[in-house]
């Protein structure tokens, strides 16, 4: 028999949801690790929470033409150092800050972002016409910014491309444009986009603010000032 006080001690491990990274409700040690996963994975589609934090890739990932959804806490909270390479499928990214560039072609999606890097994907996309036929099917995919501050250049081809509530700051070398689209088509709304000439200003050589190539184009309100102004052919 036993007499006196006794006291019980339990430490435990609280898990804080907020700050980890998991892919498809699965915790994961780095968001590198998440999207090898992903790439690799059986299924087409997963959902990557990125967790509030700094979040450094060591090399671009090739999403291997799988459908992924990378959602952070706020652009301020959720921080990727390093770039996205797409190879077919679609990349939505929502609410986070990329310091890298996007790269590659597919579908592309982003929301509440931050770019300080450049994008330049290829949207379109084959199909097969059907099982019995060789033939295929060229199709544009889809490309939408809704809410993205851009700190670099754009560049979209053969893609139906939208830019929503958007800003836009390039520096562009001569010849350039900060927002190119090269076939499908173009759709701008609500955006404020601006340009610093870094280039000659030869007569022919100077940069443009936006290139639009073989695409139907449709502008609603904004600001779009840069010296070179906007080319259409």
């Amino acid at each position: 028999v036993l007499a006196g006080t006794f006291f019980i001690v339990i430490e435990g491990y609280q898990y804080n949801a907020s700050t980890e990274v998991t892919i498809d409700d699965e915790p994961v040690n780095s968001l590198q690790e998440a999207l090898e996963q992903a790439a690799a994975g059986e299924k087409t589609d997963y959902v990557i929470d990125v967790g509030i934090g700094n979040h450094t890739l060591s090399e671009a990932v090739d999403l291997n033409g799988k459908n992924i959804t990378l959602r952070g806490n706020g652009e301020e909270d959720s921080v990727i150092d390093g770039g996205l390479a797409l190879s077919g499928g679609s990349l939505a990214l929502e609410n986070a800050t990329l310091n890298g560039d996007i790269t590659g072609s597919g579908a592309l999606s982003m929301a509440n972002v931050s770019v300080n890097g450049s994008v330049n994907v290829a949207g379109e996309t084959s199909r097969q016409i059907s099982l019995f036929s060789a033939r295929t099917n060229t199709a544009a995919a889809e490309v939408s910014f809704e809410n993205v501050n851009f700190n670099g250049t754009v560049a979209v081809s053969d893609a139906n491309v939208r830019f929503e509530n958007c800003t836009l700051t390039a520096t562009v070398e001569k010849d350039g444009s900060a927002v190119l689209i090269d076939g499908g088509s173009l759709a701008l709304a609500g955006n404020a986009f601006s340009m610093q000439n870094a280039g000659e200003d030869e007569k022919n050589h100077a940069p443009v603010l936006l290139r639009v190539n073989n695409a139907s184009f449709t502008a609603e309100s904004g600001s779009y000032s840069a010296k070179g102004g906007v080319v259409l052919w």
